[in-house]
């Protein structure tokens, strides 16, 4: 599947029950745009989403 990450894994996860992604667990600027992923399929997503965060 090509296209934009957070469209792609939305309909990936059509019909699910859940859908897990990570992030990257970092602050600031750099964070809040390598995580705008899992802020878009949480805002958009039709089910539940599991977010699990990078080990320290």
């Amino acid at each position: 599947m090509r296209g934009p990450a957070h469209e792609v894994l939305l309909e990936a996860a059509r019909g699910a029950a859940l859908l897990g992604v990570g992030n990257h667990g970092l602050q600031g600027l750099k964070g809040y745009l390598l995580d705008s992923v899992s802020h878009s399929i949480v805002v958009k997503a039709p089910s539940p989403v599991l977010i699990v965060g990078a080990a320290q």
